[in-house]
């Protein structure tokens, strides 16, 4: 089963934003991005004049490719390669690196490795401190918007390579949206994000390739939102929109004939006439990056995949990565990955505690933060506190879940409010979090059981024999939360709102469930009540928190009316809001995302616990460019992965 996840590579600012302009509907938002384009062409010019005289780049590799058969270095680079600078002064102070080194990582699930899967991630564009406020090229080198925000012109960097040495042009673009995405064999439901406004009913793109370096996307409804999508939203990587021509050519029947590739869907152990299957076992997709099957496969970020031994993966530097330094050097500084696949999450945390973890952006627990500080002496590892991109555990209310009795209770604003007022956000950052955090954005602070009990008494929720309230209509009723480990706070977080709950009467229930059953669940409107986090930076409150708070409704939203549940005007309200959002350009989405969160708030639709929280990163003590400033977020230093290096 394909694993989406999530994505985006932090910050560096590209020499082709010259080329960059942006006609937005806004007035304030025209002038906005014409600053950063003014701020930008004038820092690269800086980066490649002395004295008024244009000084040419000398471009310096790896010492492991001196002694390796390749092209010199000029050829296996861009003609502009990305240059990365630095991340905003408020979160990271960058170094030049040093060349070497193998790092290594960890991982309790086979096939996925977060942590790599963070660090291969390459998007097509970038937003510089990952919230949106500016969106800047990164494997496209740059893009034009017409002013009626329909009409979007991309800029490929002309010289870029796959990491088999094979050029990237609009072929591969051409490849990736005709001959996969708009083929419905393999692509039954054509993805969403490239319709008009990114909704399920809107019209698919119409895609123009202008020459060998440049393509246009066009819609029929104004879609600013289009470049955070590509940048960050959705974890959609380059891959969602470019994939190597050259390599799966050899598994399409457009190119290979079906009689052909007979031979090679029986070695795959497929069905005879499947190519279709076969084309999608050989593509690796967003999200797979860490597969097995990504052994040899062509990609454009910086380390490779190579071999699969046993519970050890390895991955190596690629010879072709399209970024340098300041100073000319590519990247990445580190020559390879080595990560290792383990049992459970215990033994994550033991090999954390032994110093044999190089790097964990994603794994580290605040509640272990004392047990690592306490073996960093003698095992040559640190502890760097981030913050959390997310909300980390927040309790879901499913509202259109069918029954009666549960409809009749969770729908009734004053129950959510009720709720919202029995949970102590106090005693769950202390606990959990060694108030390494603050209360919810959304709902702050409300902490009051004298308040809940009123609400709950003023529905006719009165006490049953056994203490417990009863429905307004005097059946039993029961909160079962059932959750997903995703992250090791969860489990405390769910037992202690059930504690809190059952403080006011309301009978609560608790249960751990696997992966595949959550998901499961979720699907079928099946989940009654979950902890999961929330993500609420990126102007995003997207599929995952609208399918698990309400699943029916939003589809009823997503197809017109035509299936699903009709949702009262207050959620039709923020559905309204989300679409808005998407079609925004950035800096007017981010402002509109405020009314999101209001909304959310007012009619407490999820019921948010904590707004930021600290992450630990568990890093060897010599590892550069991992030490936050004032402030970083910490999937923001992992995403930067190509700039750490091990200091001499």
């Amino acid at each position: 089963m394909k694993r989406i996840l999530l994505w985006f590579l932090i910050l560096t600012v590209v020499s082709s934003m010259s080329l960059m302009s942006i006609g937005c509907k806004e007035e304030a938002a025209e002038e906005a991005v014409e600053e950063i384009s003014e701020e930008t062409t004038e820092e690269v010019s800086a980066e490649t004049e002395s004295s008024g005289d244009v000084e040419e780049v000398v471009y310096k590799q790896s010492p492991v490719f001196d002694e390796q058969d390749l092209p010199p270095l000029e050829e296996r680079l861009p003609e502009e390669p990305k240059i990365v600078n630095e991340m905003p002064e408020s979160q990271l102070d960058y170094q030049i690196g040093n060349y070497g080194g193998v790092l290594r990582t960890v991982t309790a699930t086979v096939g996925w490795d977060v942590n790599v899967w963070a660090m291969l991630k390459e998007p097509l564009l970038n937003t510089p401190g990952i919230l949106g406020e500016e969106i800047t090229g990164n494997v496209l080198k740059g893009y034009e918007i017409s002013e009626d925000q329909k009409e979007f012109t991309f800029y490929m960097r002309e010289g870029m390579k796959w990491s088999d040495g094979e050029p990237l042009t609009t072929e591969d673009v051409d490849f990736a949206i005709n001959d996969v995405l708009f083929n419905t064999d393999i692509t039954p439901v054509f993805p969403d994000w490239l319709k008009s406004g990114g909704n399920a009913d809107g019209n698919p793109v119409v895609f123009e390739v202008i020459d060998d370096y440049t393509f246009k996307m066009t819609f029929d409804e104004p879609y600013g939102g289009l470049l955070i999508r590509m940048s960050i939203k959705s974890w959609i990587g380059h891959n969602d929109l470019i994939k190597p021509k050259h390599y799966l050519r050899q598994f399409h029947t457009e190119y290979t004939p079906l009689e052909e590739l007979e031979p090679i869907i029986e070695e795959n152990g497929l069905g005879s006439g499947d190519w279709v299957s076969l084309f999608t076992l050989k593509d690796v997709a967003s999200g797979e990056e860490t597969q097995e099957s990504a052994v040899g496969f062509p990609t454009l970020s910086a380390w490779t995949m190579t071999e699969v031994d046993g519970n050890t993966t390895i991955y190596e530097r690629n010879p072709y990565y399209f970024k340098v330094d300041e100073e000319g050097n590519q990247l990445p500084y580190i020559d390879e990955i080595k990560s290792e696949l383990v049992q459970d999450n215990e033994s994550i945390t033991l090999k954390m505690l032994s110093g044999e973890v190089d790097y964990d952006g994603f794994q580290g627990s605040l509640m272990n933060v004392p047990l690592y500080q306490e073996n960093t002496e003698g095992n040559d590892f640190k502890v760097i506190m981030a913050d959390y991109h997310v909300s980390p555990a927040d309790l879901y209310i499913n509202l259109s879940y069918e029954d009666p009795v549960w409809q009749e209770v969770a729908s009734d604003i004053r129950f959510r409010k009720a709720i919202n007022y029995a949970i102590n956000r106090e005693e769950i950052l202390d606990a959990v979090y060694y108030n390494f955090g603050s209360p919810s954005e959304i709902l702050g602070n409300t902490y009051d059981t004298g308040k809940a009990n009123e609400l709950l008494d003023e529905m006719g929720m009165e006490e049953g024999a056994d203490g417990y309230r009863l429905s307004p209509g005097g059946e039993k009723f029961t909160v079962p939360i059932e959750f997903c480990e995703r992250a090791s706070d969860m489990a405390p977080v769910a037992e202690l709102i059930a504690a809190m709950l059952d403080e006011v009467g309301i009978r609560t229930t608790v249960k751990n469930i696997s992966f595949s059953l959550w998901d499961e669940r979720q699907l079928a409107n099946d989940l009654i009540a979950t902890v999961q986090w929330t993500e609420i930076i990126w102007y995003n409150l997207g599929e995952w928190a609208m399918n698990t708070f309400a699943r029916e409704w939003y589809y009823w939203w997503l197809t017109g009316g035509s299936e699903g549940v009709e949702p009262p005007e207050e959620a039709k309200e923020l559905f309204s809001l989300l679409d808005e959002v998407s079609v925004s350009n950035p800096e007017v989405g981010i402002q509109k995302f405020e009314e999101v969160k209001k909304n959310v708030g007012d009619n407490v639709w999820i019921l948010q616990i904590l707004g930021t929280v600290k992450q630990p990163i568990i890093a060897n003590a010599k590892l550069g460019n991992v030490e936050p400033k004032d402030s970083a977020w910490a999937i923001a230093i992992t995403f930067s992965g190509e700039t750490f290096f091990f200091e001499e």
